[in-house]
């Protein structure tokens, strides 16, 4: 039995277009389902956390966003 190159090179094209095609299609799906519940965390699951960073925390430099802004800003 002789290799074919131009027959495996064609059979590997084709793999990578279907594996990327599937790709494409779960990160598609998988966007669409993020956007329609808002996210996957809840923000006021984790707030008592940055709460309890906040209280405990003794903040010498204070940057551009204070801890005590953090969660306005960021989350």
């Amino acid at each position: 039995m002789i290799f074919n190159f131009l027959n495996f090179k064609r059979r590997l094209v084709m793999r990578c277009i279907s594996l990327m095609g599937l790709f494409l299609v779960l990160m598609v799906s998988g966007c669409a389902r993020v956007s329609e519940s808002g996210g996957v965390l809840e923000a006021g699951g984790f707030k008592h956390y940055v709460d309890y960073f906040n209280e405990t925390d003794d903040e010498i430099v204070v940057n551009h966003i204070a801890n005590s802004e953090s969660w306005a800003y960021w989350l």
